[in-house]
């Protein structure tokens, strides 16, 4: 039997692991594609605003006296050039009559921790931050949201003020994989961007379904209704970077927010997509060195989504993470706020877990309002789910097993969780590894046959 050496991150080094060779069948990478060099940016850039996928240009859509609201994604994603793609998009909207007065910047934070002054000079660009009316986003400030219905699979659409009176909307965000929308970009710079903290909450229940999961667009109810609310809104026109794993831009997309993001994301899929022809008995998924706390790991929606995707019912999920810090720490993998406007909550429902709530016990809770944020409850009750259709396996020093039984089993190296789990599902098991689930947005997808 042939044997592959494999160095895995974990912590702040590596953990090595002999796989056969012949039980591998994927290791998950994205494809190496060059970002733009600068000269190429502007000019690819200036392309696709000049030449917009199923509109007319921002020249055309734009007029004297019409008041312009361009939405921003926040500081929790640093890939998408903002200051860079700002400029050239204020500069068409004033040739075509717009005052800078008219023009009003809105950074789409959703249910995000609010950035600071900084973090928000960092995205805008202090050039254009001295120029511009910027509004930081709250979705608990009611005095600053306004109704204006409920989307067709239920959800409120309530959104920032300073969107829904404008007159032209226009959103600014990156394409790389979603765990839940498919893939980001396009509408999801309303929904859950400018949204209302109770909106948001109502529309993560939709990560429920499984088909609202990476890699898939058609029939997601979390795209459609993102979709669906950004239609009522008025979104008009969106501008997309298309990132590669190493957060570098390698195309841009813009137009209708439907069509654009769609091109998008096809381009996103030839970067990160590895297809598989079936689900595999065993996944190994490596954490390092952002691998501090358990819950960074298992309260992250991508390990959550792909563990179900593409193992079989009773196959073993293999996580390596250090957690040198524990089960939980504040801010470690925490960046939403609970309806009193912090980040807590976590604690009560780990206590939930700890006790072997039932997924439907969980989802219960989560709709009377006992957990802290609908988006927590949600991923409590996808945790429990996969505790309890798949074996989980921890590799980590930082546990004894008493302490994780709620999840799964502990290994204290991988070659012992390897072991096991092929004395599970025999010599022959199918076998995928995700050597940087920590860090890179490349994905294994079972697709569905026609």
């Amino acid at each position: 039997m042939i044997m592959g050496i494999l160095n895995l991150p974990y912590g702040q080094g590596t953990l090595s692991i002999e796989l056969p060779s012949g039980n591998l069948k994927t290791l998950v990478e994205a494809k190496s594609i060059p970002g733009l060099e600068d000269q190429s940016f502007e000019s690819a850039l200036s392309k696709a605003l000049d030449n917009p996928v199923g509109t007319l240009p921002l020249s055309e859509i734009a007029s004297k006296g019409k008041k312009v609201a361009v939405l921003i994604d926040d500081h929790e994603r640093p890939g998408t050039p903002t200051a860079r793609m700002l400029a050239p998009i204020i500069e068409r909207l004033a040739k075509a009559g717009i005052r800078l007065g008219d023009i009003e910047v809105i950074m789409a934070t959703g249910t995000h921790e609010r950035p600071t002054k900084e973090q928000v000079q960092a995205k805008v660009g202090s050039e254009l931050l001295s120029r511009l009316k910027i509004h930081v986003h709250y979705a608990l400030e009611k005095d600053s949201l306004s109704f204006l219905g409920v989307s067709r699979l239920g959800t409120p659409i309530w959104v920032n003020r300073h969107v829904s009176e404008a007159d032209i909307r226009i959103g600014i965000g990156g394409i790389v994989p979603h765990p839940w929308a498919g893939y980001g970009g396009g509408g999801k710079i309303i929904m859950p961007g400018v949204s209302a903290w109770e909106a948001v909450g109502k529309h993560h229940l939709l990560a429920l379904s499984k088909d609202s999961r990476i890699g898939k667009i058609e029939g997601n109810p979390f795209r459609e209704d993102a979709e669906d609310i950004a239609r009522c809104v008025g979104l008009d026109f969106i501008v997309n970077a298309i990132l590669n794993d190493r957060r570098e831009v390698v195309a841009f997309v813009a137009g209708d927010f439907i069509k654009a993001q769609r091109l998008g994301a096809r381009a996103s899929r030839e970067i990160f997509e590895n297809p598989l022809a079936s689900k595999v008995d065993i996944l190994i998924m490596a954490y390092g060195p952002r691998d501090e706390t358990l819950w960074q790991i298992i309260g992250n929606a991508f390990t959550l989504v792909l563990a179900e995707q593409v193992v079989k019912s009773g196959g073993t999920v293999i996580l390596m993470a250090s957690c040198h810090e524990g089960i939980y720490r504040l801010g470690k993998g925490i960046h939403h706020l609970n309806y009193k406007g912090d980040e807590s909550g976590h604690d009560s429902l780990l206590e939930m877990l700890k006790e072997g709530m039932r997924p439907e016990e969980i989802l219960s809770e989560t709709i009377r309002g006992n957990i802290a944020y609908p988006e927590l409850g949600v991923k409590g009750y996808l945790i429990s789910r996969l505790a309890a259709s798949r074996q989980i396996v921890l590799v980590s020093r930082a546990f004894e097993s008493k302490e994780i039984s709620w999840l799964g089993s502990i290994a204290h190296g991988p070659k012992e969780a390897l072991d096991e789990a092929l004395k599970t599902h025999g010599r022959d098991a199918q076998i995928i590894v995700v050597p940087r689930a920590s860090s890179s947005r490349a994905f294994p997808m079972v697709r569905e046959k026609p």
